[in-house]
C-alpha cells in the first residue's frame, strides 16, 4: 500500500468511514468535509504541537477549537501554525501545483489512483 493510500484511509478512519462524507466544500484557504453522522468521527481530537499549514495539509480542528473539533480541512494555502489545528497528512507533493484549480462555487472530487 502507498504513502497516499494509508493518509486516505486514516482520513476515512477519523470521519467515520466514507459513508459518512454528505459533502466537501471549499473556502479560500481550506477544504471542509461534512458528515452525516459527527458521532462516528474520531471527536477525541486532541492537540498536537502546532505545525506551520503549508499548502497541502490536511488538519482536523482539535478541542481547542470548540464547536470546530473534529472538522476535517485542507489547506489551499500557506498558513501559520495554530494550536488549535492538528496537522494530520498531505497531499503528495506532485499533486500540490493542482490546489491552485479549486475555487468557491467550483466542483471537484479526490480520485484514488
Amino acid at each position: 500500500m502507498t504513502r497516499e493510500q494509508q493518509i486516505a484511509i486514516s482520513i476515512l478512519q477519523y470521519v467515520g468511514g466514507k459513508e459518512n462524507i454528505i459533502r466537501i466544500a471549499h473556502c479560500m484557504t481550506r477544504v471542509r468535509v461534512s458528515l452525516r453522522d459527527p458521532g462516528k468521527a474520531n471527536m477525541d481530537a486532541q492537540p498536537l504541537p502546532p505545525v506551520p499549514r503549508r499548502a497541502g495539509r490536511i488538519t482536523i480542528d482539535n478541542e481547542r477549537y470548540g464547536r470546530y473539533a473534529g472538522e476535517l480541512q485542507m489547506t489551499l494555502v500557506d498558513l501559520p501554525p495554530d494550536d488549535r489545528v492538528n496537522v494530520i497528512g498531505e497531499v503528495i507533493e506532485e499533486d500540490v501545483s493542482l490546489l491552485r484549480f479549486v475555487h468557491g462555487g467550483r466542483r471537484f472530487c479526490l480520485i484514488r489512483w
